[in-house]
Order: C-alpha cells, then sequence, then structure tokens
C-alpha cells in the first residue's frame, strides 16, 4: 500500500507517543477547518508549512525521525505527494495509517494532457465531512480516552459543513 500526505499531532499532552496527522489542509485556508475540531486538545506540528508546495516538497532525515517516533499517521490519500511512501519506509514506522481522503469521490483533472486524479479533494465541503471524520477515528484510534470529544467535535463541525454546502448550492 501507497502513503500520501504531511503534517504531526500529538493526542492530549499527556501522552509521550506523538501522533502524526499529515495532512497538508491543517494550516492551508480554507481548508484548515476541517481538522480543527478533531483537534481540540492535540498539539500540531508541520512538516510542510505555509507557502510551501507539498507536491514538490523534499524530506529531510529529522522528518524521519518525527514520523518513526510517531504513534499514528494522517495522510490526505489520492497520491498528493509522491515522497510520502519513501518517507514512511526510511522511518520504519510500523504504527496506523489513516487516510483522511477515505471514501471521497475524487474528481479528474488534466495535467500535462492526461487524466489524472485530483488529489485536492478536501476543496469540496462534502468531502469535508468524510475528512473530519476520518481525522476523529484515526484520533480515536491514537487517544481511546479522548474518543468521544473527538467524535462530538466532529460531529458538530461536519453539521457545520453541511450547513456552509446548503448555503453554497442556493
Amino acid at each position: 500500500a501507497t502513503v500520501d500526505e504531511p503534517r504531526v499531532v500529538d493526542p492530549h499532552p499527556r501522552h509521550h507517543e506523538r501522533a502524526f496527522a499529515l495532512l497538508p489542509l491543517l494550516d492551508v485556508a480554507p481548508a484548515a477547518p476541517y481538522a480543527r475540531p478533531s483537534l481540540a486538545g492535540v498539539e500540531l506540528t508541520t512538516l510542510v508549512g505555509p507557502n510551501a508546495d507539498t507536491h514538490v516538497y523534499e524530506p529531510k532525515p529529522a522528518d524521519a525521525k518525527l514520523i518513526a517516533e510517531s504513534s499514528v499517521l494522517f495522510v490526505n490519500g489520492l497520491r498528493f505527494e509522491g515522497w510520502m511512501t519513501r518517507l514512511v519506509e526510511a522511518a520504519d514506522y510500523k504504527g496506523p495509517v489513516i487516510v483522511a481522503s477515505e471514501g471521497v469521490k475524487p474528481r479528474q483533472m488534466e495535467e500535462d494532457g492526461e487524466q489524472v486524479t485530483d488529489p485536492h479533494a478536501w476543496q469540496d465541503l462534502n468531502n469535508g465531512v468524510l475528512y473530519a471524520g476520518n481525522i476523529a477515528a484515526g484520533l480515536c484510534k491514537a487517544d481511546p480516552e479522548g474518543c468521544e470529544t473527538y467524535r462530538k467535535n466532529a460531529d458538530a463541525y461536519q453539521a457545520e459543513l453541511k450547513g456552509l454546502d446548503r448555503h453554497t448550492a442556493k
């Protein structure tokens, strides 16, 4: 299986383990809100920062170390970065990999004269609902004690996203 994406999360400061949410959307408006409700009580560190291009990011040895120490890895999926699989292998990461885009119906786009999957699925509010749920589920795996909070926050945010989608459809 291949992995695709970047961002870093520590569920509940009381834990010594780190859980990495490798999601480009966490710092990119307007996609950032998709993750925020599920991240209450989570410390976040970014591999690919604001104004950086995740598509061409070149991982550093420190990135592999961070991933190796993580308890869960969140990825966007849809082959957003070609470098993530190599980084995960280099880190010898053995923990769970949660794909935030799981369940989305990806759009196709033309790139260099070919039809390819558009990896920017979070730009659709309905997909944002799926992302929020997938992120909450991943956090529940990393921190079962905090699961009720993650689910409650995700449910509230998913309702907000659905409302925004209805509003924009008018």
